[in-house]
């Protein structure tokens, strides 16, 4: 099935679901968002990299390309398929996500080395990025839905658009709705933990939901935020 991309381009799309339940399953789960953000904080440079057409880059082996997909003009073939090429670069010099590669340096000597590494790792195996949606060398970067950079984690502000553009109501409650979009619009840094140093937690708990944050007191004693954590529980919890 082609579907349309942001930029105008094509994505083809196969449905592979009875050929996944026919093949033996190799568990292998995609790196946890929170730790990957998390762990690539911290640095001065990142450099921000896209796979070229990501999936369709490294070659299948023969015995493995008759297992195709097929359309209404027939029988077609895949040739390349993606496979971990950075295994000994990764929680290192790389962090991957599918395909997606954030290197992270904390000079600038250092970066130009981890780039020039990582740019070879690709043309050993001729890879190639998207230019597009490739970013070198800035200090401050979107990652996952997040804004990573050298002093922790804050919040994409394109996330608290629509809070803030939302309507007040009209009740007694008011006053603290406004409050809560002040704070939305100017959110607070997680600050990675500094290790040795007393942990705080606040834990918020109703009857149908909890919330909890996770905090540090910095070098002045004030009481940073590291993580924050809310769930809502669903109907068989409250049994």
């Amino acid at each position: 099935m082609p579907v349309p991309k942001k930029d105008g381009k094509v994505r083809m799309c196969f449905d592979y679901r009875d050929l996944n339940r026919a093949n033996p399953k190799d568990n292998f789960p995609l790196p946890h968002i929170d730790m990957l953000v998390d762990n690539t904080t911290q640095h001065a440079f990142y450099s921000f990299m896209d796979g070229f057409s990501g999936y369709n880059q490294i070659q299948l082996a023969p015995e493995d390309k008759e297992k195709n997909f097929i359309t209404t003009w027939g029988t077609f073939c895949y040739k390349r398929a993606t496979v971990t090429l950075f295994h000994d670069m990764m929680h290192k010099e790389v962090k991957v996500y599918v395909d997606d590669m954030i290197a992270k340096s904390r000079t600038p000597n250092q970066h130009v080395n981890d780039l020039r590494k990582l740019f070879k790792r690709l043309q050993k195996y001729k890879l190639r990025l998207n230019p597009i949606e490739c970013t070198f060398g800035v200090k401050t970067e979107k990652l996952l839905g997040f804004i990573v950079n050298k002093r922790g984690i804050e919040v994409d502000s394109d996330k608290v658009k629509a809070i803030r553009n939302m309507l007040a109501p009209k009740t007694e409650i008011e006053e603290a709705f406004k409050k809560v979009k002040q704070y939305l619009e100017t959110p607070d840094v997680l600050i990675p933990t500094v290790p040795r140093k007393p942990l705080i937690l606040y834990l918020s708990v109703l009857e149908e939901s909890m919330g909890c944050v996770l905090g540090q007191q910095n070098a002045s004693g004030k009481e940073q935020a590291i993580y924050y954590l809310n769930k809502k529980f669903m109907a068989k919890r409250l049994r």
